[in-house]
Order: C-alpha cells, then sequence, then structure tokens
C-alpha cells in the first residue's frame, strides 16, 4: 500500500497546476467509479488534500469537456483516456498507474447457478457494464474471445452500479 500512496502522491504532484501560489487549495480529481475507495485512502496517506469527483470514465470526459474544472482525470481504461487527449481535455502526457481485471460477481448464495462466463448465464438475469464504458467494453472483447453470447437485462454506466444491481438482488 505505502508505494500506491506515493505513485498517487506522485500522480497528484505532477498532474497538477496550483490553483493559488501557495498550492494550498485541495486537488480536483475525476477519477474512475473503480477508484472510489482506494483513491481517497491513498490521498489521506500520502497527506495531499482532495476533492474527488467519481464516475463512470466516459462521463468524467463528458463533463470535463463540459467545463467541469479537474486538476487530475483518472481513466479506468486507454480508450476513454485517448478521447480526452483527442479533444484537448489533457495537458500532461497520460501515465499507466494500474490496471484493471475482470470479475464476475453473483447475488448472495449464488440463486442463478452461475459457474463462470459460460453456459450458466444463459438462464441469469444478467447486469453488465454498457459496451461504451470501459468495463463493458472489457466485457464484450472477453465473451468474443471466448464464445459467449451475453444477453443481460441491464447495461449500466459504471461498474459500482452493475454491482450496486447485483448486490442488492435488483437483477
Amino acid at each position: 500500500m505505502k508505494g500506491l500512496s506515493l505513485l498517487l502522491a506522485a500522480l497528484l504532484l505532477t498532474a497538477c497546476s496550483p490553483t493559488t501560489e501557495s498550492g494550498d487549495d485541495p486537488v480536483t480529481v475525476f477519477a474512475a467509479a473503480s477508484l472510489q475507495q482506494v483513491f481517497p485512502e491513498l490521498s489521506r496517506q500520502a497527506g495531499i488534500e482532495a476533492n474527488f469527483s467519481f464516475d463512470g470514465s466516459s462521463g468524467l470526459v463528458d463533463q470535463i469537456h463540459g467545463g467541469a474544472p479537474a486538476d487530475v482525470f483518472a481513466s479506468a481504461d486507454q480508450r476513454t483516456m485517448d478521447r480526452a487527449v483527442e479533444l484537448g481535455l489533457i495537458d500532461k502526457a497520460p501515465q499507466m498507474f494500474a490496471t484493471n481485471v475482470l470479475v464476475l460477481v453473483v447475488s448472495a448464495g449464488n440463486p442463478g447457478g452461475v459457474t463462470g462466463l459460460d453456459s450458466s448465464l444463459d438462464h441469469a438475469k444478467l447486469v453488465v457494464c454498457a459496451p461504451e464504458v470501459p468495463c463493458g467494453g472489457a466485457t464484450v472483447a472477453l465473451a468474443e474471445k471466448q464464445g459467449v453470447t451475453l444477453h443481460p437485462v441491464s447495461e449500466e454506466s459504471k461498474v459500482t452500479d452493475v454491482v450496486g444491481k447485483v448486490a442488492s438482488g435488483r437483477s
């Protein structure tokens, strides 16, 4: 965890332009929803005062493009970061600082009998991320690679919404 804390400190220090001469203002960080647990903790450990906005990466790009002020943008995927760069929203060269791993989440007790990315999903109430957001793009790519056709009942704009729906049993 200490290494990640130092990484976040370096990321924030190199990616930000202080809004005052003393640099005492909090850093405004727009970050992928998947980072909402770890970023505040790392910021606290590094002693960096920050205001966070967590959402789906593509939605954050839209907000920044619409004029929302952000000192740091942390995307969940390269495609979304590339879009931010193409729109001229990024001042410095983006730096990879972490990677994502897809996971399959089931409701408590696994009532659908899901065993993996296989035919056990055929009759499950499947909730996924929408294809245009990072977690959805990765899901589509993996399903294609595995030769699995997914039939979701819901497509969400961020990974935390998927987890929330599954955990609540609303799927």
